[in-house]
């Protein structure tokens, strides 16, 4: 017994050693990483938090200052006699506690509770503004014992003042509510250091100085150098001292203030931070508790003496169902972490994305930022790697398979691992088949995380040299084969070890390439997946000189277009993003003055956005609300289309049916050979074809891609031996002028409007603000309307209820794409969707978060549409010969002088008849015509 003892002390030892090194490793590393990550994240936090904070205060001070200066304006018109009725009406409408007007001689009038003329003569605001300035000042105690607001505002040309007092706590009780972690907030200081608003009460009404109190009171003084630093002007981020707690504070000056500094407070114990912090110590606990667990009772097994083979067979059993149970709790354990970790690091990388695409971030920060971004994508790397192991081992992965575009595919994977190369010696050799599909069917992501996990194995264990990939394709039935070879000159692979290549969490030759990073998962996955692919993955190697990884994968066939010779010779120099952004912004456009095109949708939006986009070209573009109305003129046939565009979903007549009637009904070999291009927001698999065999001639998408719709253009629009006899020039002489340059107005300059991306509408109108400007319009009269139409579908159930319905939903997600309202088009394809399906409960559950969205964006795009008005010149009304265009043209249902009338209309701000315009757009949007001219022939009459 005696001998067996050092050896189990031994055993116990050396375990509990190895699992202390490595709970006090984990924990360092998890600390210093958390430190610097959440640090930076929560200091980005709380900036963003003082920010809206001041903006909230300075349009609330701007607010009282208004209402304030709208009391003297009254005051000023005013004699003596009227002034108390004034005060009077004022302070009941504001809601002040007290009024006076008062001039340097005493008190002329007061309403409420009021000091006396002593108080107002002796105060520096009160002077300040008998020489004209308006001034909020301070808070003060009355000498009744109440906290008040004085602001003070000179009465124009009397030589008097007006003095509005308000609640000393208002701005107070606004930030009150306010509430940074457990016991953070905002605050504001004046020019003194006095406090004027805190989320605690007492603070402000004891008008409590802490610049003061820490000239005396050692535990303030923290915070009262702290405010010093404040006071002196401009924004930042610090820490301060203060009831025993280390607090994190963003502060800046308030816009519109006499002085005063607003700060955003919080203390770090309280923040995700020390949250965090606290978990991994928990964490850590528990493992090493376990750790030391394992090694004493490993130590037991060690000293225990053999026992008979069939006792050894019964623990050979046991060990194995328990070795079995702990794998399974691992992927449990490795699920759960992942899932956690990759919360926090979400914002992380977030956050700091976006603070990479702001265009104020300066260059020393903007690389610290990225440094940040790069080290959470590779820590989510390594997070995703391991939830994808235990996904798969659980039997939970699934592939997700979509149509997608192979050159896009490659140029992706290349562009991710080009970094991979950095300063070392490497050749990267790209080899495409031409025969390469375009498109292929299959899960897009997991494919390109195949090709990454080996590239970046070639790179990586690749010092000098070059890495060559090869990509090839068969066609088998429905079926295409990609076949991938990625051969490099690196370290090569011992044979040996080439049976553990694909085992999870396995590193081959650790010793020699101890300074590589990698989790020993990637080709573990990548086998993985190219299996659930139904492929095969092969490695030849040899040890010293380098690797071949092979591998086939199976994807769906889509049609017989290939990538061509110009797309591969772009992705082999590694140009094929950039050639397509140049091609777009660098777009001539042939002029084509003799071309006559008509374009039908029932949405005026997509009129103006259609019309708009072909306006370089220097066509005659026609537009009509209905399919009956493109029949009518085709059966007219006054006008010889060159092309009509048309779109599918409208109301009463869809576009299928129109093309049917102009195809096989109309008598004439121009309706039955003239162009028609489908326009639809439905650009799904399948779709093409079923146009085609409808009666159109080719399909264009909403929204609308400048370059796909040149290229319809010039195929169905165009007549080159035409241009040569009238000797046009090849390009449009003023619509090319600038293209691919940045608007040079500052209309939508540093705008916005939450749920529009400017950037996108503008730059499928190539930056034309005043097309753009009123197809904002014209979506805002479209939204308006909305909640109406619902409310009519809901109380008036017809058969036809579900189609006019989806035919609302389809309108408005084919605007809202276009404008650049990507999450209000999203919401109404996914209601679209359900109304196809015939799916209630989903129509029930989100149609209120549709109203709500598009309510909040009507509120939104009106005031940016209302500053935008405010740049116009005046007319006292609108003028009656544009009236009468507007009428003839609705009678004539002549769409391109109705918007060319309402165009030249809505250049003016009115003094009387806005109410008309406004009304005008909402009918025209709604493509109420009839309305239009009942109206406008009324008024003529009338006038």
């Amino acid at each position: 017994m005696v001998k067996t003892l050092p050896i189990r002390f031994k055993v116990i030892l050396i375990i509990a050693s190895i699992v202390i090194g490595i709970t006090l490793s984990s924990l360092g590393l998890g600390f210093l990483v958390s430190q610097t990550r959440f640090l930076e994240t929560v200091e980005g936090d709380i900036t963003v938090s003082s920010r809206i904070a001041e903006t909230m205060i300075s349009n609330e001070i701007g607010l009282i200052k208004e209402k304030a200066r709208s009391t003297a304006e009254l005051a000023a018109l005013a004699d003596r006699d009227e002034l108390d009725g004034i005060l009077q009406s004022e302070f009941e409408w504001h809601h002040y506690i007290g009024l006076v007007v008062l001039d340097t001689d005493g008190i002329i009038a007061s309403r409420g509770e009021v000091e006396s003329y002593e108080q107002y003569r002796r105060s520096r605001s009160a002077a300040r503004a008998f020489q004209g300035q308006t001034v909020l000042a301070t808070t003060r105690i009355t000498e009744n014992g109440r906290l008040i607001l004085r602001i003070t505002i000179p009465i124009t040309g009397t030589g008097r003042t007006l003095v509005a007092i308000l609640p000393g706590t208002l701005f107070a009780d606004m930030v009150s509510e306010f509430r940074i972690w457990e016991t953070g907030g905002i605050f504001i200081i004046d020019a003194e250091g006095v406090m004027i608003a805190n989320y605690r009460p007492d603070t402000v009404l004891e008008r409590r100085n802490y610049i003061e109190r820490g000239e005396t009171d050692p535990r303030a003084k923290s915070a009262a150098d702290f405010y010093r630093t404040m006071l002196q002007g401009g924004s930042g981020i610090g820490t301060y001292t203060f009831d025993g707690k280390e607090r994190l504070c963003a502060y800046l000056p308030i816009d519109g203030s006499d002085g005063w500094m607003l700060g955003v407070s919080a203390p770090l114990q309280e923040s995700p931070l020390a949250q965090l912090q606290d978990m991994l110590i928990f964490s850590s606990i528990i493992f090493l508790a376990l750790g030391l667990l394992a090694a004493f009772f490993a130590a037991n097994s060690i000293a225990v003496p053999f026992e008979q083979i069939k006792e050894q067979n019964r623990r050979l059993e046991e060990l194995k169902k328990t070795a079995e149970s702990a794998s399974e709790s691992k992927s449990h354990f490795l699920a759960n972490m992942s899932h956690e970790m990759r919360t926090p690091l979400n914002a992380i990388i977030g956050l700091s994305e976006l603070q990479l695409s702001s265009e104020e971030l300066p260059e020393n920060n903007y690389n610290n930022v990225e440094k940040i971004y790069i080290s959470g994508m590779t820590l989510l790397g390594i997070i995703n790697d391991i939830l994808d192991i235990s996904k798969i081992e659980a039997g939970k992965f699934t592939l997700v398979p979509a149509e997608y575009e192979v050159p896009s595919m490659i140029n992706d994977t290349v562009i991710q691992n080009m970094i991979r190369i950095g300063s070392k010696p490497i050749v990267f050799k790209l080899h495409l088949d031409e025969k390469l599909p375009l498109k292929l069917i299959g899960d897009e992501l997991r494919l390109k995380q195949i090709f990454n996990n080996i590239l970046s194995n070639s790179f990586k264990y690749t010092k000098e040299g070059r890495v060559d990939w090869y990509l090839s394709s068969e066609i088998d039935g429905n079926d295409v084969w990609l076949t991938s070879r990625v051969q490099d000159t690196g370290i090569g692979i011992r044979e040996e070890d080439i049976k553990r290549l694909f085992i999870d969490f396995n590193q081959v030759d650790i010793k020699s390439n101890r300074k590589i990073e990698g989790t020993g998962l990637g080709l573990s996955i990548t086998k993985n997946l190219v299996e659930l692919m139904e492929g095969s993955i092969t490695v030849e190697s040899e040890y010293g000189k380098g690797s071949t990884f092979s591998l086939r994968i199976r994807q769906q066939y889509v049609n017989d277009q290939l990538i061509g010779r110009d797309v591969i010779k772009n992705l082999s120099e590694f140009n094929y993003t950039a050639d397509r952004r140049s091609r777009k912004d660098n777009l001539v456009r042939a002029y084509l003055p003799y071309a006559n095109v008509l374009v039908v949708d029932d949405v005026s939006i997509n009129l103006d956005v259609a019309k708009g986009m072909m306006e370089p070209y220097g066509m005659t573009v026609d537009c009509v609300d209905s399919g009956q109305k493109a029949i009518d003129l085709v059966r007219e046939g006054k006008i010889k289309y060159n092309a009509i565009f048309m779109d599918h979903m409208m109301p009463e007549m869809d576009g299928f049916e129109a093309v049917r009637i102009i195809r096989n009904e109309i008598e004439s070999e121009y309706a039955k050979t003239v162009p028609i291009i489908a326009l639809t927001a439905n650009a799904i698999l399948g779709n093409e074809d079923l146009f085609l065999k409808s009666g159109f001639h080719a399909f264009l998408s909403k929204p609308i891609d400048i370059l796909q719709m040149d290229v319809i253009i010039n195929r169905y629009a165009r007549n080159k031996n035409l241009e040569k006899e009238l000797s046009l020039p090849k390009e449009a002489p003023d619509a090319n002028r600038e293209q691919g340059s940045k608007p040079k107005s500052s209309l939508f300059e540093g705008k916005s409007v939450p749920g529009i991306d400017f950037s996108t509408g503008l730059g499928r109108l190539k930056n034309n603000e005043k097309t753009y400007l009123g197809i904002l319009a014209a979506y805002l009269a479209q939204i308006r309307a909305v909640p109406g139409k619902i409310q009519s579908f809901a109380a008036n159930t017809t058969k036809d209820t579900p189609a006019d319905y989806k035919i609302l939903m389809h309108s408005l997600k084919g605007t809202s794409y276009t404008i650049g309202a990507e999450d209000t088009g999203k919401l109404a394809e996914e209601l679209e969707r359900a109304v196809g399906k015939g799916d209630i409960e989903f129509i029930n559950t989100h149609i209120g978060a549709l109203l709500d969205a598009l309510e909040t964006l009507g509120v939104n795009l009106a005031d940016f549409l209302d500053q935008a008005k405010k740049r116009k010149p005046q007319q006292a009304a609108p003028d009656p010969a544009l009236l009468t265009k507007v009428l003839e043209a609705s009678i004539q249902y002549d769409m391109g002088q109705l918007d060319a009338a309402m165009d030249e209309l809505e250049r003016y701000d009115y003094e009387s008849g806005s109410d008309l315009i406004i009304w005008l757009r909402e009918k025209i949007a709604d493509s109420e015509l009839e309305k239009i001219q009942e109206r406008l022939s009324k008024e003529g009459k009338n006038g």
